[in-house]
This record gives structure tokens, sequence and C-alpha cells, in this order.
């Protein structure tokens, strides 16, 4: 079984845009929710589904961690730290 990703934290804002990127794939990959913290304070959990790098404004696309909810997006400008909060479903 391999090594899970839970609980590791990643300061987006002080990373280059190369890693930047590479982090928010892996959350994208990553089966559990994530907790993203944004630039104006506020914090967001949920499932991130899709990011999309292309573009003027690149985003992330992910579900609230609130039952029923529909998706959201998100700039990715607007996220300063990424958190592996979630349990990841196909570890064990």
């Amino acid at each position: 079984m391999g090594e899970t990703l839970q609980g590791r934290e990643a300061d987006l804002h002080a990373m280059d845009e190369a890693t930047r990127r590479a982090a928010l794939v892996e959350a994208v990959d990553y089966r559990g929710d994530c907790t993203l913290e944004l630039a104006d304070g506020r914090s967001v959990v949920g499932f991130l589904f899709h990011a999309h790098f292309d573009g003027a404004e690149p985003f992330l696309e992910y579900f609230p961690a609130v039952d029923g909810a529909a998706k959201e997006r998100l700039p990715v400008s607007d996220v300063r730290r990424l958190v592996f909060s979630g349990r990841d479903t196909a570890d064990g």
C-alpha cells in the first residue's frame, strides 16, 4: 500500500508556478476532500475534480463538502494554502 497524502499541507503562495501546478494536480487526483485557504481569509472544504490552467484566469472546480451542494469554481490565484484534509477513500 502506498503512502497517503492525508494530512499533508502545501503553502501554494510560496511556490513557483510549476510546483504550485503540480500540487494542485495532485489534489485533483486525490480521492478525498481538501481544504483550501484563500487570500481573503476564508477556507473552503471539498472534493477537487478539475484544474484548468490554460487561459487568462486558471481555475479549480470542486464539490463543497456539504450534502447536495452544487459544484463551484475558484480562481487558482485565490488559493494560498492546500491541505489534504479528508480521508483518501482509496487508502484501505
